[in-house]
């Protein structure tokens, strides 16, 4: 993937030797593969760039990535390269090497140059501002009426204006910001002693994607300079089209009484065309877009599809070399009284950089996913069986009273940690699912308070591990919630470990619930050390953590939070936090719903089934270890380990519930499944998927095999016994 990119890719050790180069590099430096590997960093560059630059190689060797700017000589031209360095950290958590990503940013350099040589040939005063009135840009006019803006920092527009000027202007930026294109004229003060009579213009401006207005220009221009300003249109078009060409946008129009062009030209030198070469004519651009892609191109004014002001479509385009490209086009359409397009125009813009970069990285999401996929099969099956066999001893405390000390170490160090792995591995396979809403949430009724209280329980040993104090309140008392019993008690328990993780030994720690309106908020709140402000905005950001120490005592993955906001908005609710908290630490807010179609109504409760059960799993360990967990929790388990004998044997037996693995030897879960399904004395058997394939695709594969359920291992006893006992009452 990183050979057909656009972006120049290397790879150099911790001496600056190169260890890899992608295609677009080796071009560059006009070498191969052969001849780059070995050479040393210095060897492709002058000396002044590379001790320019060698320090930011050095800090990134050393765990901080690098970004900047630099001129190199490539291929007999003088051009501006974006160079990020990405360190390369290895299995053993040191750093190997550091990636390089350069990309070509001359063009993009020349359009800036080109944007202010427009917006100063202008004959009047242009800034920019944004919603908090923040001027973000000012042409030279602007500037010269207020050095302060050269001077650096933040400036506000209210910081130039006098009062009185201040509150029309923004009451007009306010409705600029609304879409709206807004012109006035006013007596308006730059100065103590420079009175004029100014017509002021606001333009609203999109973002990039067009999803939102960023900012509004402002224009001023002296009424007596208005005759001036006419002349000076004419010279500004040409810093206009230079303009449109380092910014590789093209501008359309279409004629308003016949289907042909206005500035066709524009297009024409974005495709690398001729000039005349498509001669005007729709028909001919028409031809040069993907198939695939022609019905996105609007470009008919009686066009029935027109039924936005504007439109944005990414289509691709044949260029003159031959090879398609990715553009983006947007449209927008002038309108008379009744609703009738009376022009349409718009631009064209190349994104096929973009667009590459977006494609290798869903391609790398792919991968990732397909890896993760992997992951799952080759992981849950030994942490399954680890966590069966544990499970079955702690059943037994007597006997484990009995063991020798050492072993009762033993015994509580490999409980412990395996439910560390299993909580990081069932994060660290939900956060793809999660990302792209794949996640199937049940909707059950749940009294919260009973729900709260036993995850408290359960929590009560982590808090004892470092002579916590837990304080536990709560006002909800029969309450119903609407929702996922499993995915809420992960969030819970991430929130409520996290508060033991980050406080001091011996701290106080709260969790609280109370009812406000129609929902219930439950605060957790740790005495630790808090958030950093900067922190805070991207505390629930996937991926991301706060800087720890070496040792990295907090661990984790930075996914944990990532999957409370998710859960909480899959339940109509909503997370927030507070740093300092009441406690002097952090404070997290969970806000739920209550459901008040079913509140006051207990939860339904079951009695276990006395059915026989079977389990197909070709796991010595796994197959062992759970059905030893099942027959301790009073259930009849006879066991397979191969998927041919449990297609001959299972029929006679007419089990209530069959449980199968996926990967059998031979024959699969899914063929056994299929097979099984065929008996007409199985019709009323529940049959359980429990694998180690957890995505999407994966999950539809099966169900559509024949299978009621899919669960994912390592599967927790409890939910699977819960599954068992209430699925199947019918």
């Amino acid at each position: 993937m990183l050979d057909s990119s656009p972006v120049s890719v290397s790879y150099l050790r911790p001496d600056l030797t190169f260890l890899y180069a992608n295609e677009a590099y080796l071009e560059n430096r006009s070498e191969t593969l052969e001849t780059i590997k070995g050479k040393h960093l210095s060897d492709l560059y002058d000396n002044d760039v590379f001790e320019t630059n060698v320090d930011r190689y050095i800090e990134a060797l050393n765990g901080t990535p690098q970004e900047f700017e630099s001129p190199i000589v490539t291929g007999g031209r003088s051009a501006i390269f974006l160079t990020k360095l990405v360190p390369h950290v290895g299995a053993n958590g040191t750093i190997e090497g550091v990636f390089t990503y350069c990309t070509d940013r001359t063009e993009q350099t020349a359009a800036a140059r080109s944007f202010g040589s427009v917006m100063n040939s202008i004959p009047g005063r242009v800034c920019m501002v944004d919603a908090d009135y923040k001027i973000m840009y000012s042409n030279n006019n602007m500037r010269i009426q207020y050095p302060r803006l050269l001077e650096g920092g933040d400036v506000f527009l209210s910081d130039l204006l006098r009062e009185s000027n201040w509150d029309l202007a923004k009451r007009n930026i306010d409705v600029a910001f609304t879409g709206q294109h807004v012109h006035y004229q006013h007596r308006f003060s730059f100065q103590a002693d420079d009175q004029k009579a100014l017509s002021i213009y606001m333009t609203p401006t999109k973002t990039a994607d067009q999803s939102a207005i960023a900012g509004v220009y402002i224009l001023v221009l002296d009424e007596t300079e208005l005759t001036e300003t006419k002349t000076q249109l004419q010279r500004t078009e040409k810093n206009f089209d230079l303009a449109l060409k380092s910014h590789l946008v093209a501008f359309w129009e279409l004629h308003p009484d016949k289907s042909d062009w206005i500035f066709a030209e524009h297009i024409e030198r974005l495709l690398g065309l001729t000039k005349g070469q498509l001669n005007n004519s729709v028909e001919r651009l028409l031809s040069r877009i993907h198939p695939d892609d022609r019905d996105k191109a609007v470009f008919d004014i009686a066009s029935d599809r027109l039924k936005e002001d504007s439109y944005v479509e990414e289509l691709r385009c044949r260029a003159a070399t031959g090879e398609y490209q990715w553009f983006r086009l947007v449209g927008n359409r002038e309108i008379d009284s009744d609703g009738n397009t009376l022009s349409l125009a718009g631009t064209l813009a190349d994104i096929n950089d973009v667009k590459n970069a977006e494609i290798l990285a869903e391609d790398r999401l792919a991968y990732r996913d397909s890896f993760l996929s992997m992951l799952s099969h080759e992981l849950r099956n030994p942490v399954a069986g680890i966590q069966y066999a544990i499970d079955i001893v702690a059943s037994e405390p007597s006997a484990i009273e009995q063991l020798p000390s050492q072993c009762k170490t033993s015994f509580g160090i490999v409980k412990r940690q395996t439910t560390v792995i299993k909580r990081l591995l069932d994060d660290l396979l939900q956060v793809s699912r999660v990302s792209q809403n794949q996640i199937e949430f049940e909707r059950d009724n749940i009294c919260f308070s009973d729900l709260l209280k036993e995850i408290i329980e359960s929590a009560k040993p982590v808090y004892a591990e470092k002579n916590q104090t837990l304080k536990f309140s709560c006002d909800a008392r029969e309450e119903i919630i609407k929702g996922d019993r499993v995915r809420l008690t992960q969030a819970f328990i991430n929130l409520i470990d996290n508060a033991s993780k980050f406080s001091d030994p011996g701290s106080v720690l709260e969790v609280g619930c109370k009812i406000e309106g129609d929902h219930i908020v439950t605060s957790v709140c740790d005495g630790g050390k808090g958030i950093a402000p900067e922190a805070l905005a991207k505390i629930f950001d996937l991926f991301f953590q706060e800087e720890q120490p070496l040792d990295r005592n907090a661990g984790g993955l930075g996914v944990g939070l990532y999957l409370v906001k998710k859960i909480a908005e899959a339940h109509s609710g909503a997370v927030s936090v507070i740093s300092p908290g009441k406690l002097g630490g952090t404070d997290f807010d969970v806000r739920l719903p209550i459901d008040e179609a079913t509140n006051g109504a207990p939860p339904k409760t079951f009695e276990p089934l006395a059915d026989k059960l079977v389990l197909v799993e070709d796991n010595e360990d796994a197959r062992l270890a759970l059905s030893l967990a099942l027959e301790t929790r009073g259930f009849d388990v006879t066991t397979f380990n191969d998927g041919q004998i449990a297609v001959d044997k299972i029929p006679s037996l007419t089990p209530k519930i069959v449980l199968i693995d996926i990967g059998l030897p031979g024959k699969d879960g899914l063929n056994v499944v299929r097979e099984l399904k065929e008996h007409t004395g199985l019709n009323d058997t529940y049959f359980v998927a429990l694998t180690g394939y957890g995505q999407k695709h994966e999950r539809a594969m099966i169900l559509e095999a024949g299978f009621d359920n899919h669960l994912v291992k390592p599967v927790d006893i409890t939910e699977l016994c819960s599954i068992i006992t209430t699925r199947t009452m019918a």
